[in-house]
């Protein structure tokens, strides 16, 4: 498992996200930090801002062909000096513990990149993707 810091958003209107609790997803994710060597998770505040969070991420209105909401992450790969050591990667929708468990396994695989996340935990990175084409 390489080097990480792992930024998991727990604001209120995060799908998932309970207040001062930590649900199944928050415990899968601390355990895999804990079980790294040099791994580091942060529960914050929303990563997105109200506006885009409102607009494409987890407190966006339900529609049709969009996926269902979960919460969303940042992972940033780093040296065990806690430099950064490539691009940060957004993760999401977190909607589980299957999502959870699915990237605890691709941190614990150590290749950090965009290409590397399962597919089904891009979702929010290919919406603000297509954002501009809009």
């Amino acid at each position: 498992m390489s080097s990480f810091t792992l930024v998991l958003c727990r604001a209120e209107g995060c799908a998932g996200a309970q207040c001062g609790e930590r649900g199944p997803v928050e415990r899968a994710l601390s355990d895999a930090t804990r079980r790294s060597e040099h791994g580091v998770l942060v529960v914050t505040g929303c990563l997105m801002g109200q506006l885009l969070c409102r607009a494409c991420g987890p407190s966006a209105p339900a529609a049709p062909g969009r996926v269902v909401p979960g919460r969303v992450a940042v992972v940033q790969p780093c040296h065990a000096s806690r430099q950064p050591s490539g691009p940060a990667v957004l993760v999401g929708p977190i909607r589980d513990s299957a999502d959870a468990d699915e990237l605890c396994r691709w941190l614990h695989r150590g290749a950090l990149t965009a290409e590397r996340l399962p597919e089904r935990l891009r979702e929010y990175a290919r919406t603000l993707h297509r954002a501009p084409r809009n």
